[in-house]
This record gives structure tokens, sequence and C-alpha cells, in this order.
């Protein structure tokens, strides 16, 4: 069954679709999987980082971190805000996929 947040997520990367001109995105996922032996723990992905990442058509890093309900960013997710935004990047918390494409299309005529 799919959630809120991956319906989120595929909503966002459908809609940015449609303004391909303006940047480039994918989700960026992060999590713990075991190896196919069983035998191991594998990590992957940054933890904190955003949902879904990419380059805006100025070449710009963007970070777009989901959320729904009443979900709150983590502080490894503040953290990662403040690294992007302090090298200059985008990055922004939305909860509906019109957010994001509003602020992809501003970002995008920085």
């Amino acid at each position: 069954m799919i959630n809120k947040h991956t319906e989120l997520i595929k909503e966002i990367l459908l809609e940015s679709s449609k303004i391909f001109h303006l940047c480039l995105l994918w989700e960026n996922n992060t999590g713990v999987a075991k190896s196919m032996d069983n035998k191991r723990i594998i990590k992957f992905g940054l933890e904190g980082s955003a949902d879904i990442i990419g380059l805006l058509n100025t070449g710009k890093f963007i970070g777009i971190e989901c959320k729904t309900g009443n979900a709150k960013q983590s502080k490894k997710q503040k953290i990662f805000e403040q690294a992007i935004l302090k090298r200059n990047g985008y990055y922004v918390v939305v909860r509906t996929a019109e957010e994001a494409v509003n602020f992809i299309k501003k970002m995008a005529c920085l």
C-alpha cells in the first residue's frame, strides 16, 4: 500500500516533469536493508537529506523535503537544509505538489 508521503513525492515528480525545461529532479532514498545473505545491515543514502533533489536550469542545487499531516523536519533534516543554503543552493519544505512547482518556477527565474 502506498502511503501519503510516497504519493506526494510521486505527484511532485510527475508535476515537475511538465516543467522539465526548468529542472532535473529525482527521488532521493535513504534507509537500511539486509544483505541478500541476511548477514549484514546495509545503510544507503545520507540521513536527513531531502526527499527530492536535483538541479535547476541555472545549475543550482535544489532540495525538496515532503511532509504530510503534522509531520515536522527532524534535526538532521534541518542540518541538511542549512548545509544546502550555506552553499547557495535552494531548499524547501512542502506539503503539496503545487507548493513544490511554484518554488521551482520562482527559483529557476532568479
